[in-house]
């Protein structure tokens, strides 16, 4: 362990007491185990990797566990032999994974977070982003990968809510992303706005192309099983592009007072295409069609975003 860097500051774990000290004081300290340090922290990336935790240690032997959603695998230290190295799973699931480091039973408020194996996608020179636009701590934001996200009219920054689009009627509340009151009928929309340039962090995201959706069609392949294309996750049924790297979920239509289709459109950033109400639309690709449509689709609907880096 030469290399790795050593904390200032260090947090004891009393069997139920934990407090910060520094390494020069344990005045007073009896059947303690001593949290010193860990490596990596912060973040890291998705897949299987090693957790190494040093502890200083009274009692001859101690327990170390990681906590996280389903999972709490435990080694045992010694006053000894006070490293211990866990070897963390792949985080094949859509959200970040957390990891609590807890020493002889309590909680030492040291963790680190895996990232989702569910990333942002580069097709070519185009960056996808992992999820759609999604309302978090007030501000618009990328969200998980099978999240349906905000509903938004065509070129509108007034994104309506829907935790489940099949089942959903709009409620004359939108968000820009303030909430605010406003009839279907009043909303501001083809104006121009992109609502990805105010996802976080803002003037980083825009709409996607005609062209760059229909590239997509070139990351799917129809030779494969049809679950290598298609599927579900969280109870979510999804399309799978870039070798299921990118996922869609079928969010449908909103159709303003009427309630939701399920024709899994996605809004693309060019406007009409001829005079008139309809414009561009992506349709997610059809087993029996085998490529990514972008079609005509009346602009009083609204749709879910996803969204392209600049």
């Amino acid at each position: 362990m030469k290399n790795l860097i050593f904390p200032q500051h260090v947090f004891f774990c009393s069997w139920k007491l934990c407090f910060f000290r520094c390494h020069d004081d344990k005045t007073n300290l009896s059947e303690y185990a001593l949290y010193k340090w860990q490596h990596p922290e912060g973040n890291v990336p998705y897949d299987t990797s090693d957790l190494v935790v040093a502890c200083e240690s009274d009692p001859d032997r101690f327990v170390i566990e990681l906590k996280s959603e389903g999972d709490s695998p435990t080694l045992t230290g010694s006053k000894y032999d006070p490293v211990v190295s866990f070897t963390v799973p792949a985080n094949t699931s859509t959200d970040d994974r957390e990891w609590k480091i807890f020493v002889s039973g309590t909680d030492c408020r040291q963790s680190v977070v895996q990232r989702s194996m569910y990333t942002d996608v580069t097709i070519g020179e185009t960056t996808w982003a992992r999820g759609n636009i999604v309302l978090k701590d007030g501000r618009f934001a990328i969200g998980s990968p099978t999240d349906f996200g905000l509903f938004f009219r065509f070129n509108s920054i007034y994104g309506l809510p829907s935790d489940d689009p099949k089942a959903w009627m709009y409620q004359n509340i939108a968000y820009n992303p303030d909430q605010v009151t406003i009839q279907w009928k009043d909303m501001p929309y083809d104006d121009d706005s992109d609502p990805c340039g105010l996802a976080d962090p803002a003037g980083t995201w825009r709409l996607p192309t005609k062209d760059e959706i229909e590239s997509l069609s070139g990351t799917v392949d129809f030779s494969q099983p049809y679950d290598y294309n298609y599927g579900e996750m969280n109870g979510v049924f999804v399309y799978k592009y870039a070798e299921g790297k990118l996922i869609m979920p079928g969010g449908g239509v909103l159709y303003g007072t009427y309630g939701t289709g399920m024709a899994r459109y996605y809004w693309k950033g060019e406007g009409y295409i001829r005079s008139g109400t309809p414009c561009y639309a992506m349709k997610g690709h059809l087993f029996r069609d085998r490529t990514t449509i972008v079609e005509l689709l009346a602009n009083r609907y609204a749709l879910p975003v996803r969204c392209v880096r600049q």
